[in-house]
């Protein structure tokens, strides 16, 4: 399985990570949108559906986040109203052409790409 990490901002001010990428044994997409801190910080679900935080936690909820294409993780982070670097669709895009597993890349707000694992195997 591959993985991309995104360190980005919510509502300009939340640090959040944002992780997909190519799971190499099922032959599909997958993302993940840690919405746990959010929680810790705020105890009522009511509050934390209507307040700034309500469409991302939504989205991380309720959608189904195995068995995607590109296009659905893209779909998904925007009506997330998550803002991601084109490069990481790009690199996405590469691990599943390539059908890569064991490579862990990260990805800063301004796109800046930094590989933290690459297996000696793959060809990327």
């Amino acid at each position: 399985m591959s993985r991309i990490q995104i360190k980005a901002t919510y509502a300009s001010q939340h640090p959040i990570t944002v992780v997909f990428g190519w799971d190499r044994p099922l032959q599909h997409c997958f993302l993940d949108i840690d919405v746990d801190d959010i929680f810790e910080a705020e105890e009522d679900e009511d509050a934390i559906a209507q307040g700034p935080f309500g469409k991302l936690v939504d989205v991380a909820l309720n959608t189904h986040m195995q068995g995607m294409c590109v296009e659905s993780v893209r779909a998904a982070l925007a009506a997330a109203e998550l803002v991601v670097p084109e490069a990481a669709f790009d690199e996405l895009c590469q691990h599943r052409d390539l059908n890569l597993g064991n490579h862990i890349v990260e990805f800063d707000e301004t796109g800046t790409r930094k590989v933290l694992y690459a297996d000696p195997a793959a060809r990327a």
